[in-house]
C-alpha cells in the first residue's frame, strides 16, 4: 500500500508546514533518486541542509521520488522502514529520509555491505530521533514488503518519465545539470535566478542524464544478498551514459 501523504507516481511533498504541504506560489524542486544510489546519497549530504531551509523559506516545495532501479534489496528495506516513518511519524519523514542517505553514503565508503540491515537503518533512525515505537516496526514492515506497491508505483513512474538515471533533479519543470549544482548553495543561487529565466521543460523531457554522478538502471537482476556495493555491481560507481540503457522502455 501507499503511505500517507504518496501520492499515486509514488512521490511525497514537504512545504513549510510539513509532509504532504506545498508552499504556495513556490517553484517546484523535483528529485528522482534511489535508496542504492551512492549518488543520491551524495547529492542529499550535500544538499540536505540547503534544501530544508529552501522549503522553510517557502522558496520552494520539495518532491521526493524515490525508485527501485538498481535492483538492490536495500531499496526495499528502507522504503519500508521510510513508509512506517510517513504513517506513523510524519514529521519525522525528511530527517530520517535525509539520515537514511547519509548512512548509504556512510556504508559505500566503507565498503561494509555487512551493515545494510534494518538493525543498522533502525539505530541510525532513533539517534534521528524517531520515536522507538515506530522503529519498532520496521522489522515486520520489512519481511511482509508492506510497502512494496509504493517501491513499484516510483519505478514505474521513473519509466514512465523516459528516466535513464538517478539522481534526476528538476526546478520549476527544468531538468539541472548536476554538474552546474555541486556546491552547497547551488540550489538557492538557481532559485534566486528563476524569475528571470524563460526556461522550458524540453531537456527535462528527454530524460537523458546530465551531469556526471548519476546511475543508471541495472541491467537484469543483480544478485549480492542486501544489496552489496560490491566492485563493479550495481551499487557500484557507474559512469554516466548518455544513452538511455536497453532496459527503459
Amino acid at each position: 500500500s501507499l503511505p500517507r501523504h504518496v501520492v499515486q507516481d509514488g512521490s511525497w511533498s514537504v512545504g513549510a508546514e510539513g509532509v504532504g504541504t506545498v508552499n504556495e506560489g513556490a517553484r517546484e524542486l523535483k528529485i528522482i533518486f534511489d535508496y542504492a544510489c551512492h549518488f543520491c546519497a551524495n547529492f542529499d549530504t550535500l544538499h540536505a541542509d540547503e534544501i530544508s531551509r529552501l522549503v522553510k523559506d517557502e522558496k520552494v516545495t520539495l518532491a521526493l521520488h524515490p525508485c527501485k532501479i538498481l535492483d538492490q534489496n536495500w531499496t526495499d528495506i528502507v522504503m519500508n522502514a521510510m513508509g512506517v516513518v510517513l504513517d506513523e511519524q510524519p514529521e519525522m519523514a525528511l530527517t530520517f529520509h535525509n539520515a537514511a542517505l547519509a548512512l548509504f553514503s556512510e556504508i559505500f565508503n566503507s565498503r561494509d555491505a555487512s551493515r545494510q540491515t534494518v538493525d543498522e537503518l533502525a539505530d541510525t533512525a532513533k539517534k534521528a530521533g524517531v520515536s522507538q515505537d515506530v522503529v519498532d516496526a520496521f522489522k515486520k514492515a520489512v519481511k511482509d514488503n508492506i510497502y512494496g506497491k509504493w517501491t513499484e508505483a516510483g519505478t514505474n513512474a521513473f519509466k514512465d518519465k523516459k528516466l535513464s538515471a538517478t539522481p534526476t533533479v528538476f526546478l520549476a519543470d527544468t531538468q539541472l545539470n548536476l554538474q552546474t549544482i555541486a556546491t552547497a548553495t547551488a540550489l538557492t543561487e538557481a532559485v534566486a535566478k528563476l524569475p528571470a529565466a524563460t526556461a522550458t521543460p524540453t531537456e527535462a523531457a528527454s530524460g537523458a542524464p546530465t551531469g556526471a554522478a548519476t546511475e543508471t538502471p541495472a541491467e537484469g537482476g543483480a544478485e549480492g544478498g542486501a544489496g552489496a556495493p560490491a566492485e563493479g555491481g550495481a551499487g557500484a560507481p557507474a559512469a554516466p551514459s548518455p544513452e538511455p540503457p536497453e532496459s527503459a522502455e
